[in-house]
């Protein structure tokens, strides 16, 4: 089950906020000042009307603490959030809390691969898929909550390359985002197999990395489609996904 962290001194939005909470099937953990971001949660709920002092320090700490975290504040205006972090930002009326169940629904939802199409479905009308091979599974997650939220894609998470390899044949993934760097082995590798491979022509490939030696990006071009080097915005994951597929 998905945990929320809410950081509020007020208790009727806390009351709220649990509330919305239990029925969108999130459990909530409460802090009262914005001083102390522990990690652990899925998602943090920052409540910028009541009592948080620094709202800017606040998203600071959570920027350091984990980057690609969704965020979610109560504010009666956009506010100081857009340029720390990486990760989804929302924004909710502090008169219309019960909006934070679209945003926690979209956050859990989406296609499990059980639940739609089998392997050698015809490409009209086939739900998107999407395969992400990272062993940063942090990272890997949210990547996968921001493309289940657009709601019409099919995501499965891998850390490891052996498996990804495994998966593939079956999955038949349209899309495909690699950590060229794997604790297992060379994503390359796996970026040959999908390439070479009779059932994975159509299959685009978005690599990443932030550690690969000056060089080897340009070597390696004809195995990925995208390339996208570490630290990058959620948001960019996903945009280059969604472009790929409508491609």
């Amino acid at each position: 089950m998905p945990n929320l962290l809410l950081l509020t001194a007020s208790e009727k939005t806390a009351e709220l906020v649990e509330k919305v909470c239990a029925e969108s099937g999130w459990t909530c953990r409460r802090e009262e000042s914005g001083g102390v971001v522990e990690g652990g949660a899925d998602a943090v709920v920052v409540d910028l009307e009541h009592g948080l002092g620094d709202g800017d320090e606040v998203v600071r700490e959570i920027g350091r603490r984990s980057p690609f975290m969704p965020v979610i504040f109560v504010n009666k205006e956009h506010g100081p959030a857009d340029d720390f972090g990486d990760g989804l930002r929302y924004y909710i009326d502090p008169a219309h809390i019960t909006d934070l169940e679209h945003i926690l629904i979209s956050l859990s939802c989406g296609f499990r691969s059980g639940d739609v199409m089998e392997p050698g479905r015809p490409d009209t009308g086939a739900v998107p898929r999407v395969l992400i091979v990272d062993d940063n599974l942090e990272l890997a997650n949210l990547i996968e909550r921001s493309v289940r939220a657009l709601e019409r894609y099919d995501v499965r998470v891998t850390g490891s390359g052996f498996e990804a390899a495994s998966i593939l044949p079956m999955f038949q993934p349209d899309v495909v985002v690699i950590d060229l760097v794997l604790d297992d082995m060379d994503g390359r590798e796996v970026c040959s197999f999908i390439r070479n491979h009779e059932d994975l022509k159509k299959t685009r490939i978005i690599g990443v990395s932030g550690y690969l030696p000056e060089g080897s990006v340009s070597d390696a071009g004809p195995l990925f489609d995208v390339f996208l080097e570490k630290p990058f915005r959620v948001k960019d994951v996903v945009d280059q996904i969604v472009k790929l597929v409508q491609g």
